[in-house]
């Protein structure tokens, strides 16, 4: 009779039972937008199937225009810029490099239309980017 380490299996028992971290809601970052009341162009970028970029625009309020990095909800701010302090700001420098590269990449093609079953556009390091949500197109967001 052989016998497997208990490290083993515990390891495999464990594998088994890893669930995958569930995409990022929409709704806490349209609720936190539509409370400033200065952005009439709203886009919600997913990055890597977790991360959320958010590209605030606004005609009126000039402290409004934005770019942020959250990791899946708005509290968990990574990194962002614009604003009075246009310059960039990060609280974890980790990120500060996928958050340029995002903010250089959205807008251009591949990243037209919103929705889930686009399968974004590739960037370094193989991380990948889809537009989840334009303010200016008709509809409403997915799962809201």
């Amino acid at each position: 009779m052989t016998f497997f380490p208990l490290w083993l299996s515990l390891g495999a028992l464990l594998g088994a039972c890893a669930v995958a971290a569930p995409a990022p809601e929409l709704a806490p970052f349209l609720t936190l937008e539509q409370e400033g009341g200065c952005a009439p162009r709203l886009r919600l970028y997913l990055v890597d199937e977790r991360y959320v970029y958010v590209e605030s625009d606004s005609q009126v309020c000039s402290d409004a225009n934005t770019r942020s990095l959250f990791d899946r909800r708005p509290e968990h701010f990574l990194c962002g810029s614009g604003g009075l302090a246009a310059a960039t700001h990060c609280r974890d420098e980790r990120f500060r490099a996928l958050f340029e590269q995002v903010r250089r990449h959205v807008g251009r093609p591949g990243l037209d239309r919103p929705g889930q079953d686009r399968p974004g556009q590739a960037l370094e390091g193989g991380h990948r980017l889809r537009l989840l949500y334009d303010g200016e197109a008709a509809g409403s967001p997915p799962g809201l």
